[in-house]
């Protein structure tokens, strides 16, 4: 391709009668203390990252734009919000689903995070399991067609919760891997036809 010439991104084309929904994992972190995570910000970059995919956005632009309530969601959604002049809501349903609130090491985190992928109805003291945040997810993505309308959606949030989201669409157990395979600000596309979700784009 000669260098004068931009390449624009694919534009991904919807049913008539669908909802379309970007789900969009949050811009890179100032890394706190695992027990601090939920105050997690954006970095510098992380707002690079977001101002960078609303440049090249992979679909029509959102009419709306929802948001998991944590800070480093709701911030990378407001960067989208100001790039397509689209409102925000945020939805606590979005969040993040962690194993544990408790002050430990990163290495101990992972170990309880793997724990409670093997047995997804364990729980530490967070009083959630991985199978009731499942539940959790889908709920907050129902009000979020609900809310939606016939339009276009962004929906920001977090690896884990949309690794979860998206096994439970294929019918699959959610996958540690996949979760760690999904980058910062990177995107995934849903359709919601007929009071189904059905994957368009995977995340990677």
């Amino acid at each position: 391709m000669p260098d004068n010439i931009i390449q624009r991104p694919m534009i991904l084309k919807k049913e008539k009668e669908s909802i379309r929904l970007v789900l969009v994992r949050h811009g890179d972190i100032v890394h706190p203390g695992v027990a601090a995570f939920d105050e997690a910000v954006l970095s510098e970059a992380g707002k690079e990252q977001m101002r960078e995919l609303a440049a090249r956005w992979p679909c029509e632009k959102p009419a709306i734009v929802f948001s998991s309530t944590l800070p480093r969601a709701l911030q990378s959604a407001m960067i989208l919000c100001d790039a397509f002049g689209a409102p925000l809501r945020a939805l606590a349903d979005l969040r993040e689903w962690s194993p544990s609130f408790a002050n430990i090491t990163e290495e101990e985190y992972l170990r309880r995070e793997e724990e409670c992928l093997r047995d997804l109805d364990k729980e530490y003291d967070t009083d959630e399991s991985i199978n009731e945040a499942t539940e959790r997810i889908r709920r907050g993505m129902d009000r979020v067609v609900t809310e939606a309308g016939r339009g276009n959606a962004a929906v920001v949030g977090h690896g884990m919760i949309f690794t979860m989201f998206l096994a439970s669409i294929r019918g699959e157990r959610p996958d540690i891997e996949y979760k760690r395979r999904i980058n910062n600000a990177a995107t995934a596309v849903v359709d919601y036809e007929g009071k189904r979700f059905r994957i368009v784009k995977e995340f990677f």
